[in-house]
């Protein structure tokens, strides 16, 4: 829907999640000539899009992406790096019920959103 609002309907062209918001950013911003980068994490995907906004006009310079990287890669190394360094405090052959990978990856995505809006998350425990 936010595409279609965008460009009002009248191209019927796909755009990517990475586009779409940006062009939905350029409309709530004052009007200010600016080039705009924008990367989406999805599930799966990575997708970039650059935009170039002035005197009124939203040009999307180029968009990209990767169909084998995203966001669920990024929460695994934060589980690897969190397992790590529980196996270091208390041992090597510390071994993890099921249960326990669920609350750690919980606490991974947690750590991961805190991270995407601050340089620190403060996820020393895992609740």
């Amino acid at each position: 829907m936010g595409v279609c609002a965008v460009d009002e309907g009248k191209t019927g062209k796909s755009r990517n999640e990475a586009t779409a918001a940006a062009l939905t950013f350029s409309l709530s911003r004052p009007q200010v000539d600016s080039k705009i980068l924008v990367f989406d994490f999805g599930g799966g995907t990575l997708d970039i899009s650059i935009l170039e906004i002035g005197e009124g006009v939203c040009e999307v310079i180029a968009t990209a992406g990767d169909g084998q990287l995203g966001g669920d890669d990024f929460d695994q190394i934060i589980i690897d790096y969190i397992l790590e360094q529980v196996q270091k405090q208390f041992g090597a052959s510390f071994a993890f019920s099921s249960l326990q990978q669920i609350v750690v990856k919980e606490a991974a995505i947690k750590a991961k959103i805190d991270l995407s809006v601050s340089k620190a998350s403060n996820r020393d425990r895992i609740e």
